[in-house]
């Protein structure tokens, strides 16, 4: 958009972001709840990746699995135990044509179940 009388101006625009995707109306982080900010209008949706044992980059806010940390789980143990979990190349397809905004989770705190001191997500 231009601004009128000077053709070098721009308005920024604010764009809409569905965190965790529509997680109001569906189970947050799912590919239901990306499809459905998109039909809903949402610019973009902002996901939470974290990797399995096995290397696989999957889409969860927490990163735990019955109280064990996903990071120490396969992609089939996870898979099993929390069906509604997708892996980050579906999820990136079922948002195409939308803005992701991608948040790698790894505590800070060497003491937390999930610190990854090998930084896998962000390697991956």
């Amino acid at each position: 958009m231009r601004v009128r009388g000077n053709e070098n101006a721009r308005v920024a625009r604010t764009m809409l972001f569905a965190h965790r995707g529509a997680s109001a109306e569906s189970r947050e982080n799912t590919l239901e709840a990306f499809r459905l900010a998109a039909d809903l209008g949402a610019d973009g949706v902002e996901l939470d990746v974290h990797a399995t044992s096995d290397d696989v980059l999957i889409v969860d806010h927490d990163g735990m699995l019955d109280g064990i940390p996903m990071r120490l789980c396969t992609r089939d143990a996870v898979r099993k135990g929390a069906p509604w979990v997708p892996d980050l190349a579906d999820a990136l397809q079922t948002v195409s044509g939308i803005a992701c905004n991608i948040e790698i989770k790894n505590s800070p705190f060497p003491e937390s179940p999930l610190f990854d001191p090998e930084q896998r997500v962000a390697r991956l």
